[in-house]
């Protein structure tokens, strides 16, 4: 990203969020964020001069504004952060599309998933449902195709004004299906632990 006039590589870390210079590795920020388990498995969202981080096992979400401080150097300065609650992302990451997020908070240490749209600018929660269990997802236009761990997927409008279910189906037969989906012209890939699937989604 680049983020206050400066290209840079954002990585998460067991224990950190940082900014990177691409030419060498020197490190320009950093923003701690640990777990019970070092586990930070979901990736950050970058919008802009923000980042979005999220992570379970009793940590929660935060959003940060990366500005420029003294010449040439960038800090991370948090506009919002909620412990333990809001947004706890397990193992999938929350996609974007506008000014809201859309992901799975999974609150009591890898428990149930609550599939949510949250405001990203102003982290208000739009609207919230139990009605899948936590799963990963990707953004295909003004639609969300959920995957969940069992295998499920579903097809969910992307809008705060609501949750709705369009449709589901039953694509793999595993367990722990943890792998995000990925969308490439119009042919949707998911997997779990045993095979992988390709669906032709173009008619």
């Amino acid at each position: 990203m680049t983020a206050a006039g400066v290209r840079q590589i954002i990585a998460f870390t067991g224990t950190q969020l940082a900014g990177l210079r691409p030419g060498d590795g020197s490190v320009l920020w950093r923003y701690p964020w640990s777990t019970s388990f070092n586990a930070n498995a979901a990736t950050p969202v970058v919008a802009g001069d923000y980042v979005f981080l999220s992570s379970d096992y009793g940590s929660g979400c935060a959003l940060l504004h990366l500005g420029a401080s003294g010449e040439r150097e960038i800090k991370a300065n948090p506009v919002f952060v909620k412990y333990n609650k809001l947004m706890r992302n397990q193992f999938s990451t929350c996609v974007q599309h506008g000014d809201h997020l859309y992901g799975f908070d999974v609150p009591g240490h890898g428990g149930s998933g609550i599939l949510k749209c949250i405001h990203l600018r102003t982290f208000e929660e739009k609207w919230s449902t139990r009605d899948l269990e936590k799963g990963s997802l990707v953004r295909a236009g003004d639609r969300l195709l959920v995957l969940t761990q069992s295998g499920t997927l579903v097809l969910v409008p992307a809008t705060p004004e609501g949750y709705s279910k369009v449709s589901e189906v039953q694509v793999l037969s595993g367990s722990e299906c943890w792998a995000a989906p990925a969308l490439t012209g119009g042919l949707l890939y998911v997997r779990d632990n045993e095979e992988i699937v390709c669906l032709d989604l173009r008619n």
